[in-house]
């Protein structure tokens, strides 16, 4: 019986610590999104379509991305299409928190799962862990940095889900960040 109450009490605790538009993901560091991403690409979003899946259960949003560089994976072509959960048709708005969206003109470095066979969507890992945002730096040139809103991180090897420090990541030179995932999906093969 007091382990039951134990467990209660734990369970209520991670429950209270989530806040209710949250997303829990596993915490994932840059070389786990380059080992387990089955692509990586760098694109530019050049628009933005809504729809409902064929079973009429979700709305989707599909993003067509002209590709710059497929880091990983990828089939060579300067034209992809990626598809999340969430969007607005037909008056009726759906959403995941903690899912990246793109503007039509954005710069974006995405590490994406594949596509799932019934829904067809193609999500970043750990939703906006897995989607880099492109924009000129404060100090000149181009840096990347993620969004964290409507995310929780759960770590494996605690137990434990913790909110980011912060909504936005900092900013890091675009150069810098293309060599080192290249530099580290290169080591992992």
């Amino acid at each position: 019986m007091m382990n039951r109450v134990l467990l209660l009490v734990a369970l209520v605790g991670l429950v209270a610590a989530v806040p209710a538009q949250a997303t829990v993901v596993e915490a994932l560091t840059l070389q786990q999104m380059c080992d387990r991403a089955h692509s990586v690409l760098r694109g530019t979003c050049v628009s933005a379509q809504t729809a409902w899946t064929p079973d009429n259960a979700y709305v989707v949003t599909t993003y067509e991305i002209h590709v710059t560089e497929w880091l990983k994976g990828g089939d060579g072509a300067t034209t992809t299409y990626v598809t999340h959960l969430g969007g607005e048709k037909d008056g009726v708005g759906t959403g995941v928190s903690g899912m990246p969206r793109y503007a039509e003109g954005e710069e974006v470095v995405l590490f994406l799962n594949q596509a799932h066979e019934a829904t067809g969507c193609c999500l970043p890992l750990g939703l906006g862990q897995g989607a880099f945002h492109v924009k000129e730096s404060a100090v000149g040139g181009l840096s990347v940095f993620r969004s964290f809103a409507g995310l929780v991180f759960w770590n494996p090897a605690t137990g434990m889900a913790t909110q980011p420090e912060s909504e936005i990541t900092g900013e890091q030179p675009l150069a810098d960040f293309l060599a080192e995932v290249r530099s580290r999906i290169a080591a992992s093969r």
